[in-house]
């Protein structure tokens, strides 16, 4: 029974630090390439900004190598936390001397979620928003990603907290869980979508440029009054699609463009919601549901995972779905934020030969050069890290995939 015991602890200890290497991987490519391979380039306008005398593409380099040395620090540090909690049983100990105290089982999931809450998830939490904070632009992934993992958090904790008080920390039908799992997840999207509709109404006005919104209509036929107009003096080009929300968002600096190249942007982006690949937009969120559900259910009231922790005995049958949320759930939502951001990255991409459909290449390769770089939504350093962790090819490639698209075009 040991040895059983011991195998599938090393078997879970494999697969989860294997996929953590994985990432570490990525991060620490970005990081070198980060550093060796950043060069100034005469057509990035955004990148030969001076600022106090010194090139952004300077500053960026900085902040993204600090950015990527915390997402590092972030990833041992769950790996140091689960290999704790596994060999040295460290949340059973604590968990053992609440039950030698004879407190109330709901008293004590309650004191285990928030020590919990305070020792692991919000210093994490913590260093991935200062990670993604160290970014310029609001649209960018690991922001979107952080605050839905927030809200995701708030929401477990408080059904769990709800459903356990209401029945007096009984045991329940598992199908309850994963009924509640598919619900969080649609209240986070729904959350984000009112977000969105919000941030559309309160900090973006109507476009007023006649001869770029002209053009679009007569390229997509796209309503002009959804291109809006955002306060920030950046480079962010973004369609902003979903249920009840369409629109356009421009910085700015973008102004300070053509129209020729600002509608070019306008079309890489309408490109990726005409594309083949959008749909899986929407696919992805089911998947997460299914996927959060499953792992509630099966891990409530689980004496696999009790025992897999190091849990002698556990009365609470919340207890093994807690923590199966905090230590296995993230792994499980790398992959499915690993398989959108590749879809996205194809989406990005297919949505750049439909754009050369309506722009020549040349104010394509032209207007992608002037934005590169000014956000992760125009990455320039690692192309396996841009397509796994942010979903976004490098610019270098969308240009290089769009020459050989022309090329081929040409012969036809």
């Amino acid at each position: 029974m040991a040895t059983a015991t011991l195998l599938k602890k090393l078997a879970f200890l494999t697969v989860l630090g294997t996929m953590d290497c994985w990432k570490i991987f990525l991060t620490v490519k970005n990081f070198v390439k980060t550093f060796n391979k950043a060069e100034m380039n005469n057509q990035m306008t955004s990148m030969n900004k001076m600022v106090d005398g010194i090139p952004k593409i300077t500053l960026v380099r900085s902040q993204v190598g600090l950015a990527n040395f915390i997402d590092i620090c972030v990833i041992l540090f769950i790996m140091l936390v689960r290999l704790f909690r596994i060999a040295f049983r460290t949340s059973e100990l604590i968990y053992s001397e609440w039950q030698d105290e004879d407190k109330p089982d709901h008293e004590i999931l309650l004191l285990y979620m928030f020590q919990e809450t305070a020792m692991n998830i919000l210093p994490i939490l913590l260093f991935r928003f200062f990670s993604a904070v160290l970014q310029d632009g609001q649209h960018i992934r690991r922001k979107v990603v952080w605050l839905k993992d927030c809200l995701e958090i708030i929401f477990v904790i408080s059904w769990i907290t709800i459903l356990s008080g209401l029945v007096n920390n009984d045991v329940l039908d598992p199908w309850i869980f994963f009924a509640t799992g598919v619900i969080i997840t649609l209240q986070v999207h729904g959350c984000w979508i009112m977000w969105l509709a919000i941030e559309d109404n309160l900090f973006y006005t109507q476009l007023e440029n006649q001869p770029v919104t002209d053009k679009l209509k007569i390229l997509w036929d796209f309503n002009t009054k959804n291109v809006k107009l955002s306060s920030r003096f950046n480079w962010e080009v973004n369609y902003v699609g979903t249920i009840g929300v369409e629109s356009i968002h421009l910085d700015r600096n973008v102004l300070d463009l053509s129209p020729e190249h600002i509608s070019a942007l306008v079309s890489t982006e309408l490109g990726q919601w005409k594309s083949k690949y959008s749909v899986l937009g929407y696919t992805i969120p089911v998947i997460r549901a299914v996927a959060l559900g499953g792992l509630l259910m099966k891990s409530y009231n689980s004496p696999i995972v009790g025992a897999l922790f190091g849990f002698k005995e556990i009365k609470d049958p919340s207890i093994p779905m807690f923590i199966a949320y905090i230590c296995i759930w993230p792994s499980i939502l790398d992959v499915i934020n690993y398989v959108d951001s590749l879809f996205s990255t194809l989406t990005v991409l297919q949505g750049d030969r439909l754009a050369l459909k309506r722009h020549t290449l040349e104010d394509l390769t032209a207007a992608l050069y002037h934005v590169a770089g000014a956000t992760e939504h125009h990455p320039i350093f690692d192309g396996l890290y841009s397509a796994w962790m942010l979903g976004r090819p490098t610019v270098e490639t969308r240009i290089s995939r769009m020459n050989y698209a022309a090329r081929t075009i040409t012969r036809n």
